[in-house]
């Protein structure tokens, strides 16, 4: 039993030192230590039920005793570490954590920042973008669909994934599938065609099979731009994934509905369909663009 004990101290090691590799505060180190310890104390005693009670329970208190005196090694330790964020930016929402000096863009409804997911089951962590949707700006009902959209076809490789979520009473945050360039800053920005080594025509290849599944699953996204299609590098293949993102704008239709009659002018500036432009002269709106 002395063994398990011993082994069950190791795993609590390497766990806690996976997860104190990326940046984390103090209070994202103590939330995942006590759920570790849990766990693993949980372990101990399913794995020597059979063991009597008074020699599982000395054993039991001493692998806590190790846990406890090895988390005190480990703060102090982390707190010296490029990993310990003590910034007053970093913002923790249950699993999700941001910060606000790293923001990477503003999308049709919200700002994306990047942050950290934390998954409690798995006791894992993942960089991920964080989009903040304040409902003073924003319409919930499109919030809502927003979210729907990602549930429904995140499933695709071409379409950002989608993590979770985190309400308060006055935003919420999407955790998103973190990427390297949108297409964008990969045509502007010097050396991102050697880090993201992909064709134009395989660009324009993956971001039209996203854009024909999300027609396939009844969405209208009504703000395609270089923005909102991004790049992402898989960091084991090097293989460059399009993904659509940001569906801020976009449209579900009903089932058995093929199209959607037009009732106002959605999208971006210098970005919008055709179809949309020729509404706008129809209904007599001049855009200051179109001149």
């Amino acid at each position: 039993m002395a063994k398990k004990v011993a082994d069950l101290k190791i795993e609590y090691l390497r766990t806690m030192q996976d997860f104190i590799s990326t940046q984390r505060t103090k209070a994202q180190v103590e939330d995942h230590h006590q759920n570790l310890e849990v766990d693993l104390v949980f372990k101990f005693a399913v794995e020597n039920a059979n063991v009597g009670k008074k020699e599982r329970e000395d054993f039991k208190n001493e692998l806590v005793a190790g846990i406890r005196s090895s988390k005190k090694n480990i703060l102090t330790d982390f707190e010296k570490s490029a990993s310990y964020s003590q910034n007053a930016n970093v913002q923790e929402f249950g699993k999700i954590s941001y910060d606000k000096n790293q923001e990477l863009g503003a999308g049709s409804n919200g700002k994306v920042y990047k942050g950290v997911y934390a998954n409690s089951v798995t006791s894992t962590a993942r960089k991920i973008a964080v989009k903040r949707l304040d409902f003073e700006k924003t319409n919930r009902n499109s919030v809502i669909a927003e979210i729907e959209v990602l549930i429904k076809c995140d499933a695709y490789k071409n379409v950002v994934r989608y993590f979770g979520e985190e309400h308060t009473e006055d935003f919420i945050l999407l955790a998103l599938e973190l990427c390297d360039f949108s297409l964008e800053q990969w045509v502007q920005r010097k050396g991102a065609h050697e880090i993201a080594n992909i064709s134009q025509l395989a660009v324009l290849e993956q971001a039209t099979e996203g854009l024909t599944y999300l027609h396939y699953c009844n969405v209208i996204h009504r703000d395609i731009k270089p923005q909102n299609i991004l790049l992402r590098i898989d960091s084991g293949s090097k293989e460059v994934v399009v993904k659509i993102s940001d569906f801020g704008l976009c449209k579900i239709l009903p089932d058995g509905r093929s199209n959607q009659t037009m009732t106002s002018g959605v999208g971006s500036e210098g970005w919008m369909a055709p179809e949309t432009l020729r509404f706008l002269e129809e209904e007599g709106v001049h855009a200051k663009w179109a001149s």
